[in-house]
């Protein structure tokens, strides 16, 4: 689940992720990984009054954050990585690969 979504007015959403990791990772990790795209991505079909949309990972130990800028583009890139994905499992699946 998205852990927090602040409206900052003007069409910008800030969606906030806590993470109790003891080791933080780079902006650039973060951003590759499927969580934040597809949080954005509901974000946007949600609220498509919304055309900025940042995410933050907040470490919750470390007093620390990472933040930066999605695009539309990122959605782009989620579906197909999820599309691919999914078609991987249900080929999987019906291999008997479990």
């Amino acid at each position: 689940h998205i852990d927090l979504v602040i409206n900052q007015g003007d069409g910008k959403a800030l969606i906030t992720d806590h993470k109790t990791n003891r080791q933080p990772k780079q902006q650039q990790w973060w951003a590759d990984q499927l969580q934040p795209l597809a949080y954005a991505w509901a974000v946007r079909k949600l609220y498509p009054s919304f055309h900025t949309v940042r995410f933050r990972i907040g470490y919750v130990f470390l007093s620390q954050d990472v933040e930066w800028l999605t695009t539309p583009q990122d959605d782009q890139w989620f579906t197909e990585r999820f599309k691919r994905l999914w078609g991987d499992l249900n080929q999987n699946q019906r291999q008997g690969n479990w």
